[in-house]
Formats: structure tokens, C-alpha cells, sequence
């Protein structure tokens, strides 16, 4: 399923243009060296817990790139937030955008996911869930499901102002 996900979001990022320049041919070879590198290790693929994630986002942020846009792997989308996961609602989702207005610096999703500890959420037919750390983080619209999950957050110093929250698609246990 990995490799669907890269096919899609290199398809995505080929044909769609942003900010209208095309993927180049040296971007999509990065893009199929890091699937390489996923697919070697695609057994022990772990998905990072929300404290996990704001960590990387933190490091990111320390090393002086705050600022820098962030965006998923797989194509044209940016995180927007947190909400109950519908699939279990005692964990957390992370929701996303293709609207180009939508775009946010790793400093603006680490505020706004260090913002959401300790508030609670409503999960989709009721309860309440108090947002920690240790929580599983899906990625997926608000009120469908999914298996995708956030294994790394990069930050590529070649590339203009970009942080990648790194994908897979990881059947819980």
C-alpha cells in the first residue's frame, strides 16, 4: 500500500503545479530514493505519537526554520489541525487541505498541535477524549478513516522554505 501512496502523490505532484513550477526530474529522483529507503525498512515502519511529532516539529523549529511551509509526502495537501480519530475516537486525526490557502510553517502547526494538549475533543457519536502525548495520530479528512500515519517530518535544506510529514499506511494492530 506504501507504494501506492508514493505512486499517487508523485503522479500529484508531476501533472498539478504549485506555485507553477512542475516537479523537476531531480526531485523525483529523491522522491524514488526515499521510497526505496521506506520500502527496505517497510517492516519496521513505526508511526510517531503526537508528542513524538511535536518533537520533530521542535527540532525543526530550533534549527531555525520555524518559518519554513510544511506540507504531506503524497502531493498537494497541507495539515490543518487535530480532531478525534473516527475510527477510534480516543485517538487523534490529523486533518488536511489541498486549498492553497491553507499553506502552514512548522512553527504554526507545532503552535497549534502543542495548543491542543490537554483540551479535550468530542469523538464522532459522543465522548469526550483528552488530548496527550502519547496518543496515535492518524492522517485523514475529518470523519473517514484511514490507515495512513505519520512516520518522520524532514526538512530538506536545498529546497525553498519546505518540511515534508512523511507518510505510510500502517494497519494498527
Amino acid at each position: 500500500m506504501l507504494v501506492g501512496w508514493f505512486v499517487a502523490g508523485v503522479l500529484v505532484a508531476v501533472f498539478e503545479r504549485n506555485k507553477g513550477v512542475m516537479m523537476n526530474v531531480e526531485q523525483i529522483a529523491r522522491q524514488m530514493k526515499r521510497l526505496a529507503e521506506l520500502l527496505e525498512g517497510e517492516a519496521d515502519l513505526q508511526p510517531l505519537s503526537l508528542g513524538e511529532i511535536i518533537a520533530k516539529l521542535e527540532k525543526i523549529v530550533a534549527d531555525g526554520f520555524g518559518d519554513a511551509y510544511i506540507t504531506f509526502d503524497w502531493g498537494c495537501a497541507w495539515p490543518r489541525g487535530l480532531d478525534s480519530y473516527r475510527g477510534d475516537y480516543s485517538q487523534l486525526c490529523l486533518e488536511f487541505s489541498g486549498e492553497h490557502r491553507c499553506h502552514i510553517t512548522v512553527k504554526g502547526l507545532l503552535d497549534n498541535l502543542k495548543g491542543k494538549l490537554g483540551a479535550t475533543v468530542t469523538g464522532w457519536k459522543g465522548g469526550d477524549y483528552t488530548v496527550e502525548e502519547h496518543q496515535d495520530v492518524y492522517v485523514c479528512c475529518a470523519g473517514c478513516t484511514d490507515s495512513t500515519r505519520v512516520i518522520d517530518i524532514q526538512h530538506d535544506r536545498e529546497k525553498y522554505s519546505a518540511a515534508v510529514i512523511v507518510t505510510a499506511n500502517i494497519d494498527k494492530d
